[in-house]
């Protein structure tokens, strides 16, 4: 899912159930256990892709008369907040991506 997340610059979704249909790769992509839906979401630079992003969720029943707690793609105040969210990962990602010292002897 990373790489095909990377390759489409688009958000992709895949429950316990699609792992086998889809690019879902386990030697890359986070577990998924049964029952969850899997996010995978790319964070996008004037260059193109800089990281992704990835998130489990319970894979319960669509309801429309309640939140049930879990993200949903198609909700824009979920949309809003994960966007907001992956701006401020994006702007951080520097801290990750400083070297280490070398510890002092």
């Amino acid at each position: 899912l990373i790489g095909a997340c990377v390759k489409s610059m688009q958000n992709l979704s895949v429950s316990y159930a699609q792992r086998s249909t889809s690019a879902f790769d386990p030697a890359v992509d986070m577990p998924i256990a049964e029952r969850s839906l899997l996010h995978t979401v790319p964070i996008v630079g004037p260059n193109g892709v800089v990281a992704v992003c990835q998130f489990l969720c319970p894979d319960r029943e669509q309801s429309v008369l309640q939140d049930d707690g879990t993200y949903k793609p198609d909700n824009p105040q979920h949309s809003r907040l994960l966007q907001f969210l992956l701006r401020f990962i994006q702007k951080h990602l520097d801290i990750v991506d400083k070297p280490v010292p070398p510890a002092a002897v």
